[in-house]
């Protein structure tokens, strides 16, 4: 029989209920008529285009694209990355930037902004210099920065958002400003939408929209006021007139949230926020997020703690994203992504590397990348059966002249704690296109049976169906 493989990350309060794994690989739907409608593809690996310099000195801080070209902020550093030739890049040095967290990011297509939170703001316009106008902490100390109708908006401690004079983010009135006024939690990050501003706060979101005139410009817009709050100041994107966030409302424990400026809608499953609520509030506090498209999906990320969740809205489906170093699985290394050149770029959070999301590539920055799934369990309803053979079915004959005979490894567990040793089988040699991943004489399942599939060599490795024959 054909098993569904397509059921993403769902590991239930109950391991034994569903232990569903799908790390460094998501959900593809097939947009044509063919046997394997949800198949699972392998995430993009890293190549890399340049580095700031090794070390966590220089990792990376926050990227945005202006004018055609990345920034990046790297350790104590603003880096533009030039492209010289269509396979040659430099990183270079712009100026310095304080302190070690993250930092925001806007642009007006003039200036590039950079908030440090807590401290102080930059702009660059060709030479980069700290914001000096005292009106710009008069309202507080800056945190967060967003761009709309012409007017930077950053956001304080002192639960007020301040504008810019019109695309001037040297110039600021210290009586320009706003605040949210439906609930007093204290304001957390600013976000545009559908060219409405969005604040939000820690329990709810209030938009406000441009009403020009002379005074203050932006009015709250009554009424639409929405009950989820933010949770970290970078833990909320928004792309094609739609964003999503991490965040809870007043009482509530923190989930992800997707809404297009009305009704929140709630995309994390009940795994995804046990997860998530297994983090710390320290954790969370600094949890960030992303969002890119390639190859006919579209992924938002969120890095919380040592955990990346990454939703494709196309499937609909979770996956995790890892680095696999010395043997061990830690956090995936992007601390941020952006789209430019063409092409995918993302910087790094061990050092100051700058690399290129690309499906040619099997490794990140030359390690492996371990890719596991796990399906829903076998369930005998009560009935002993024998399971004869298991078949996966995937794209064979990948062996190239670094891996010659790529291997797929296969273990399984009976009472979702303990696995059994792993068996392997061969998927193909350069050009072995008939090779099959097929393993015979799996012996009883008394109750239920998780079966999970690893591959950590440097090919392509793409599964499209999982077939078993059992006999009770």
């Amino acid at each position: 029989m054909k098993y569904p493989i397509s059921g993403g990350f769902y590991e239930a309060h109950s391991p034994v209920v569903s232990h569903q794994t799908c790390i460094n690989y998501y959900v593809s739907v097939t947009q044509t008529a063919t046997p394997f409608d949800r198949v699972l593809v392998g995430h993009a690996g890293i190549k890399q285009l340049a580095t700031a310099g090794t070390g966590n000195a220089n990792i990376n801080r926050g990227s945005l694209v202006f004018d055609g070209k990345p920034y990046f902020v790297n350790g104590p550093t603003l880096y533009r990355l030039n492209r010289t030739a269509p396979d040659v890049y430099n990183l270079e040095s712009l100026g310095a930037i304080l302190g070690s967290g993250m930092v925001s990011m806007a642009q007006n297509g003039r200036q590039l902004m950079i908030v440090v939170p807590g401290s102080t703001g930059y702009i660059f316009d060709g030479a980069l210099a700290a914001i000096t106008d005292t009106d710009f902490t008069a309202s507080g100390l800056p945190q967060t920065v967003s761009f709309i109708d012409a007017y930077f908006v950053v956001t304080t401690d002192e639960k007020k958002f301040v504008v810019s004079n019109l695309n001037d983010g040297d110039t600021w009135n210290a009586l320009d400003f706003g605040s949210a006024e439906t609930d007093p939690d204290a304001i957390v990050a600013g976000i545009k939408l559908k060219n409405q501003l969005m604040v939000f706060g820690t329990q709810t979101m209030e938009p406000f929209n441009n009403i020009g005139g002379a005074a203050f410009p932006f009015q709250r817009i009554s009424g639409a006021v929405i009950d989820k709050g933010l949770s970290s100041p970078f833990a909320v994107v928004a792309s094609n007139d739609v964003m999503m966030w991490l965040g809870a409302g007043k009482d509530e424990l923190p989930a992800i949230w997707r809404s297009s400026g009305r009704q929140p809608e709630k995309i994390s499953t009940t795994a995804i926020e046990l997860a998530i609520q297994s983090h710390t509030d320290a954790e969370i506090a600094v949890a960030f997020a992303w969002a890119y498209a390639q190859s006919g999906a579209f992924f938002t990320g969120f890095t919380i703690g040592d955990d990346v969740f990454i939703h494709d809205s196309v499937s609909g489906e979770w996956c995790e994203r890892k680095s696999y170093q010395n043997g061990s699985l830690t956090r995936w290394r992007v601390n941020s992504v952006v789209k430019a050149y063409g092409t995918i770029i993302v910087a790094d959070n061990q050092d100051g590397r700058i690399g290129e999301l690309d499906f040619d590539t099997y490794s990140e920055y030359g390690d492996d990348i371990f890719r596991q799934f796990s399906v829903a369990p076998i369930d005998t309803e009560g009935r002993a059966m024998f399971i004869s053979e298991l078949e996966l079915t995937m794209g064979a004959g990948v062996g190239n002249s670094t891996v010659t005979n790529p291997m797929v490894s296969m273990d399984y567990t009976d009472d979702g704690h303990t696995w059994s040793n792993p068996r392997e089988m061969p998927i193909g040699k350069k050009g072995e296109y008939e090779r099959r991943a097929i393993w015979r004489r799996l012996g009883k399942v008394k109750r239920y049976r998780t079966f999970r599939f690893t591959i950590t060599d440097q090919v392509k490795c793409n599964v499209n169906a999982l077939n078993i024959e059992a006999q009770p």
